[in-house]
């Protein structure tokens, strides 16, 4: 038994690659030898370049047999050349991001050999990167954020007109709870520092999520028309179509906003307010959504309700007994005790002068028209040229699909908006 050493070799760091003092059996076979260096390297057996005494390790059965104490094998990973074309292709894509397609298989036979276990700095470069290699592996985030990026440098370019001007874009590493949301960083023309943004996809979009059928435009009209009232942030609308499906991808970017006090923190501290709970109650009813105490809550310094992100119910209907919804609808189900200890602080007409304070607040009757214009035409023709029927559920029956282009489908939401606007506004005008 002698004790050599095992060098590594191949990154600019090698000398902190060093396993000094290895035991080594001077008839160990190759492939014994081969575990020991992978059991230091990490380099898999099938990827192991050796050389002793200055040239390759002989090839033979016990290639070591004449090896002395203190002597060095040198090792390094046989993909190296590969290593260097993946980083200067990354180098290159994330300057000019087109086709990634050849990135995307450098880095996947890469990641298959085991480089990144071996060499710290080519892990830590990868790491570095994650962000962006992540959405090249996965081509759905990808897309989205490609489409995103585009999105806003259009933006950047009709706002600098003629004006030589620095457009910002990039993405922060995604929530591994939530694989499709990613934070993305974006500063314009005329802007003095990137703004933050949560970019999502439209429930339809993602293969893994819901069958694809085509967006919900009435979900889209409702950020436009929340951000309107004040409740949500800044929301952009991101259409994309891909040609050859012709499936109508959206995506969501909506502006961070640091006000914003999520409901699960106000119930921590106990300062839930009858002022809050109504707001959230009007706005579930009227626009027939769902909102948690992590996606809802105020605005900070104000008792203003405030909505980040909701789901919503696709049998919206018009209440003939809008005054019962109002007063018995808790904000979510889960949260029934909390409510009733504070609704029941408060007779009918005080909870009904409560939401007549912030209806007229909102005045969102007289903003229908104008956040359906903000949503845009160009939207409305993305999702008609995408347009593939979906399941529909009403009140009474579940049919297969819904007959309904999404421009009609937005028509019956607005108009039963409308319906409901007008019976709550009926209800509180008896308020005293």
């Amino acid at each position: 038994m002698v004790l050599i050493t095992i060098r590594l070799v191949g990154a600019e760091n090698d000398e902190k690659k060093i396993w000094e003092n290895i035991p080594i059996d001077p008839q160990i076979s190759v492939t014994d030898l081969k575990e020991k260096i992978k059991d230091c390297t990490k380099i898999p057996l099938d990827f192991q370049e050796i050389e002793f005494r200055g040239g390759p390790l002989a090839d033979m059965p016990h290639p070591l047999d004449s090896v002395n104490d203190s002597e060095e094998l040198v090792v390094k990973h046989s993909q190296l050349e590969v290593w260097v074309e993946y980083k200067n292709n990354v180098e290159e894509v994330l300057k000019h991001v087109e086709d990634v397609q050849e990135v995307v298989e450098l880095h996947e036979h890469l990641e298959n050999c085991g480089i990144f276990d071996v060499y710290e700095e080519f892990n830590d470069f990868q790491e570095k990167n994650h962000a962006e290699v992540a959405s090249w592996i996965d081509p759905d985030v990808f897309m989205m954020r490609r489409t995103a990026k585009e999105y806003f440098r259009k933006i950047h370019d009709e706002k600098r007109g003629e004006e030589e001007s620095e457009f910002i874009c990039y993405f922060e590493e995604r929530d591994h709870e939530y694989l499709t949301i990613t934070r993305a960083f974006v500063q314009i023309h005329g802007e003095d520092s990137p703004k933050k943004f949560k970019l999502q996809p439209h429930y339809y979009g993602f293969n893994y999520m819901r069958q694809r059928w085509e967006p919900d435009v009435s979900e889209l009209y409702r950020y436009k028309l929340l951000e309107l009232i004040g409740v949500t942030p800044k929301a952009h609308i991101i259409t994309n179509i891909e040609s050859i499906d012709t499936e109508t991808y959206v995506y969501i970017a909506t502006q961070w906003d640091n006000r914003f006090q999520k409901l699960g923190n106000i119930l921590d501290e106990e300062s839930l307010t009858a002022d809050l709970v109504v707001q959230i109650v009007m706005l579930k009813e009227l626009l027939h959504m769902s909102v948690h105490e992590e996606n809802c809550g105020k605005w900070e310094r104000t008792e203003n309700a405030a909505i980040v992100d909701f789901s919503i119910h696709e049998d919206f209907q018009v209440y003939t007994h809008m005054k019962y919804q109002i007063l018995t609808s808790p904000i979510h189900r889960i949260l029934g005790g909390v409510y009733r200890r504070i609704r029941n602080q408060y007779d009918d007409n005080a909870w009904l002068k409560i939401a007549k304070v912030h209806f007229d607040r909102w005045d969102m009757a007289n903003k229908i028209d104008l956040a359906r214009e903000q949503l845009g035409t160009d939207v409305l023709e993305c999702l008609e040229i995408g347009f593939q029927k979906r399941p529909f559920n009403s009140k009474f029956e579940i049919t297969p699909m819904c007959e309904d282009t999404p421009t009609e489908q937005l028509n019956e939401f607005i108009e039963t908006l409308r319906e409901n606007l007008e019976n709550l506004r009926k209800v509180l005008n008896f308020v005293v």
